[in-house]
């Protein structure tokens, strides 16, 4: 195995605690809610169904919330996780992970490709939320989907500390975004329009988490 980082090598402990004695599919019922907006999304949104839409996940962890659309053929999936091949050899993580960080998606995929590209709890956690939509806005297509989905502001939460560098949370319908050390401010451009927005609250292992769900739709 490759060294390392302390973010990668903690964000894997986590997984590997969280993990233990649990059914592999158990993160697609971990927020159902949250797993069914993708999907009754991509059903609602798109003239088209099965491999035809092209789906992309960013940071999904080993187990992706939209699992049972997968294994139900209802879209292609392509989840980039820096962590992909370590998934894959301690928890069996599915062929549709691939090794990749989520700044870099430009490169790694074709302009205007994805039908809807899904976001939980993961663009917080990277080293720039600004270069990731960035990214997004080049390999989603026009009239595709943006989902974002997470702990709202978790880095104050956390303390700052580790991967939670970043606080992101939805406002007015527009997905905030703002650091330890910078003022909140939108981060996706106009031309992204909202079509749902909610915050809920959940249990996770006895902690409640206050968590946030956007939608939006991409319209040049």
């Amino acid at each position: 195995m490759e060294t390392m980082d302390f973010g990668k090598a903690s964000e894997l402990t986590f997984w590997k605690n969280l993990l233990k004695d649990k059914d592999e599919n158990w993160a697609q019922f971990m927020i159902k809610e949250e797993a069914e907006v993708g999907l009754n999304e991509i059903q609602r949104t798109f003239n088209k169904s099965g491999t035809d839409v092209k789906v992309l996940e960013l940071g999904p962890g080993p187990r992706s919330r939209l699992t049972e659309g997968w294994d139900r053929d209802m879209f292609t999936l392509m989840a980039v996780d820096p962590l992909a091949d370590y998934y894959k050899n301690e928890f069996k993580g599915k062929p549709f992970l691939w090794q990749g960080n989520a700044e870099d998606i430009k490169r790694m995929f074709p302009h205007n490709y994805f039908d809807m590209v899904f976001a939980s709890n993961s663009i917080d956690h990277s080293t720039s939320p600004e270069k990731i939509i960035e990214g997004v806005s080049e390999v989603l297509r026009v009239g595709g989907v943006l989902i974002v989905c997470g702990n709202e502001k978790e880095g104050t939460r956390a303390k700052w500390v580790g991967m939670h560098k970043h606080n992101l949370w939805i406002e007015g319908g527009k997905l905030m975004w703002e650091t330890q050390k910078t003022q909140p401010k939108p981060i996706l451009p106009d031309k992204y329009v909202p079509i749902q927005v909610r915050s809920l609250n959940y249990n996770l292992e006895g902690d409640a988490i206050q968590w946030f769900s956007g939608v939006w739709k991409k319209t040049s």
